[in-house]
């Protein structure tokens, strides 16, 4: 099918002196770098048809396969497949190995490059074994489907956030498609669905026209707990992944089919590039992920699982931690991969500057406990010594702030929950993204939530993305416009009624939205029997003030002075 052969040599060097007419020759490249277990980061030099063109230089991942010498780590399994050769010839073993291009920009090089070369970019890739290939062009399926749920694919490919996009986006590229649908999610849409358990439909309608500088990406589903708002937004989820698939086939790897009834998304046209799901709850009834071969890109993140012990996780639980988020985001940004750690450093400079987090790193000679190194320290180093760092570090272990007084120092909870927050953003919210998020709030302390909703905002302007927030927080309402916030209730009958909120909620008093959208009317009425209590005490006010006014609020303190005034 192909003019172009590969090989495989062991250094740039060795890649170099083996450069033919129309041949691709194939290096590892960092050899301390571990991807839980695995090692395919490898780099090609695509040779012209025509000696005057300079050769094509390339990123790409390859994957021995599993039963094969050495398969976990891609230089050792050159070393044994070479047999003392100073090249090897992809031909000559067959059907040992796949490949994947690191990311959407080297499958746009690869056709820019067939494109002068007069051929399909299919005659480069189809050597390669590439997965992207295969997969638009049905090629090698039960093999592939296979592969896609195996630890190599999981751990040693699609923890990267590029080769993820890569793996989703390259056939539309090689398809001469744009890889974008959705340049900005921020498009009216309405949602509603019989749920059991309640006596009609929950239904929501997202409209967007509030006047700049407020912004209006984010909508707020508030109501008490039991209304049905994270239930509301799991089917949304499961709609739109099935409308996004475009199959007969469930989405999800699990548990997503629709629940409710009588479902309806509108308009027809509403998309968005990708859905992720932040949820607070370890109970979280949201889908856990999508599978690999379906074209619906979404990702479930449950922010509990960043507090528990690397002991306490399954190895896929723990290639997602937010750790391994950072160091992927920081190696990315230094490589000049992607903007990734300088948008989270951008993000978060209110409470912390991101190059003082630390980083947990293997035990050298006598050390017992993990060394710790902070990414400023990483930043400065030299190329050769960060590849050592890199090769040690120890993603099981949550960052801590580095204070060259203290060492490494825990950050407290809801600076921990910031971060997680803030790093599962900057590596996985991109263009066109619907951010879910079920009740936030949970490890949050009020004064961190206007900055909260403040990172929030602007990952959403950045990104040109919308995000939808399960709440019954009136810091996280007093921080939206009044048209952002939807209330939802039950009646006697368990009939849901979804309402603009009454007050103007933006910038407004907590008290008075407690009470307004939260129904916080009996703890209000146990407000005004103590006051009662306290204004038939007997007591003098500059008594009761003495007495009392540690202890409760200068409102309330009017009131009794109104209440001992009028009896």
């Amino acid at each position: 099918m192909s003019e172009y052969s590969v090989f495989f040599v062991s250094s740039r060097e060795e890649a170099i002196h083996a450069m033919a007419p129309r041949r691709i020759v194939v290096w590892p490249v960092d050899p301390t770098w571990n991807d839980f277990g695995f090692r395919f980061h490898a780099e090609a030099l695509f040779a012209s048809g025509r000696a005057e063109r300079p050769p094509l230089h390339l990123r790409l991942l390859v994957i021995p396969n599993p039963d094969e010498p050495n398969a976990a780590f891609l230089d050792q399994w050159i070393l044994s497949i070479r047999d003392n050769n100073e090249i090897i010839s992809a031909t000559s073993i067959g059907r040992r190995f796949l490949s994947i291009l690191r990311s959407e920009s080297e499958y746009r090089k690869i056709v820019r490059w067939a494109s002068r070369e007069q051929i399909s970019p299919d005659e480069l890739l189809w050597p390669l074994r590439d997965i992207v290939l295969f997969r638009a062009r049905l090629n090698e399926q039960a093999e592939l489907e296979a592969f896609l749920y195996s630890t190599r694919a999981q751990h040693g490919i699609f923890r990267r956030e590029s080769t993820f996009l890569a793996w989703h986006r390259g056939r539309r590229i090689l398809n001469g498609m744009n890889s974008i649908d959705v340049e900005d999610a921020k498009a009216d849409f309405s949602f509603a669905t019989e749920l059991p358990g309640f006596g009609g439909a929950h239904s929501l309608s997202i409209r967007y026209g509030v006047p700049a500088p407020l912004s209006d990406r984010c909508h707020a589903l508030v109501g008490i707990n039991g209304v049905g708002k994270s239930q509301l937004l799991r089917e949304l989820i499961v709609a739109l992944g099935e409308r996004l698939d475009g199959t007969d086939i469930d989405p999800f790897t699990s548990g997503g089919r629709l629940r409710g009834s009588e479902t309806t998304l509108l308009p027809n046209t509403f998309r968005v590039n990708r859905i992720v799901a932040l949820s607070w709850d370890t109970k979280s009834i949201f889908p856990k992920s999508s599978r690999l071969n379906t074209s619906f890109q979404y990702l479930h993140f449950n922010m509990q699982d960043d507090e528990l012990d690397s002991d306490e996780l399954s190895a896929n639980e723990s290639s997602d931690l937010a750790s391994s988020h950072l160091i992927q985001l920081f190696r990315e940004s230094i490589g000049r991969i992607g903007p990734g750690i300088w948008r989270l450093r951008d993000a978060l400079r209110p409470l912390f500057d991101v190059l003082d987090l630390a980083v947990a790193l293997s035990p050298v000679g006598d050390m017992v406990s993990p060394e710790w190194v902070p990414l400023r320290h990483i930043l400065a180093s030299s190329e050769g010594h960060q590849l050592e760092i890199f090769g040690r570090f120890l993603p099981s272990y949550s960052p801590k702030k580095w204070s060259d007084r203290h060492g490494a120092v825990d950050l407290s909870s809801g600076e921990r929950t910031f971060l997680n927050f803030g790093i599962r953003c900057a590596a996985r919210v991109e263009k066109g993204t619907l951010l879910i998020l079920d009740e936030p709030e949970t490890h949050l302390h009020p004064t961190l939530i206007s900055d909260f909703m403040r990172v929030l905002s602007t990952m959403l302007e950045e990104s040109s993305s919308i995000a939808l927030i399960a709440t019954h927080s009136p810091f996280i309402v007093r921080e939206l416009p009044s048209f952002c916030v939807h209330v939802l209730r039950l009646d006697e009958d368990k009939m849901p009624h979804m309402s603009s909120a009454f007050l103007r909620t933006y910038g407004a008093s907590v008290d008075a939205l407690a009470i307004d959208i939260f129904g916080d009317a009996e703890s209000r009425q146990v407000n005004q029997d103590v006051a009662r209590d306290i204004a038939r005490s007997g007591l003098t006010f500059d008594q009761i003030r003495e007495i009392y006014g540690a202890q409760i609020s200068t409102d309330l303190l009017s009131e009794i002075r109104e209440k001992m005034r009028i009896t």
